[in-house]
């Protein structure tokens, strides 16, 4: 699917399918093992210089953390995950200078977010997504550099 064209049933970015959206729906540590996959896979996308692969696998893991936020019984972990995993795609997005896709990601994201029952702020959780946003295109290249050599690390937190 096109990631800039939404739905006009629910104006969401769709990225599953809806067979493999509802099978992660029904199996949490499935869709714990797709984020993970899908995230990593991402970030070597991105260390091959596949960008155009690498924002479609990032939807795909987007569209995990997103379950994951609603059905993770372990809500911390979960906000975390989603924090970071937008945080990835807007970067990604802003390296392509898709610029307008990252700003409706934001949107998104601060909608999905509003009601939760967060155990973080709110505010804390889209600090990431606003740095991302609002860093030049020089910051963008070398926060996307950076991203293999941190990505062990930071897997070990989140997954």
């Amino acid at each position: 699917m096109d990631y800039r064209t939404p739905p006009a049933s629910d104006q969401a970015l769709r990225f599953l399918c809806n067979h493999h959206r509802q099978m992660l729906e029904q199996d949490v540590d499935g869709a714990k093992r797709f984020w993970g996959e899908t995230i990593l896979a991402a970030r070597d996308q991105i260390s091959q210089l596949d960008w155009r692969q690498a924002l479609t696998t990032y939807g795909n893991a987007w569209e995990a953390a997103t379950i994951l936020l609603h059905q993770d019984a372990d809500r911390h972990r979960a906000e975390l995950r989603y924090s970071r995993t937008v945080a990835e795609f807007i970067y990604a997005m802003r390296r392509l200078e898709r610029r307008c896709d990252a700003n409706l990601l934001f949107q998104l994201a601060s909608c999905e977010l509003e009601g939760l029952a967060l155990k973080a702020l709110k505010q804390d959780l889209m600090a990431p997504l606003v740095d991302a946003l609002a860093c030049d295109y020089q910051e963008v290249a070398q926060w996307m550099s950076e991203l293999p050599r941190m990505s062990v690390k930071a897997e070990s937190n989140v997954h």
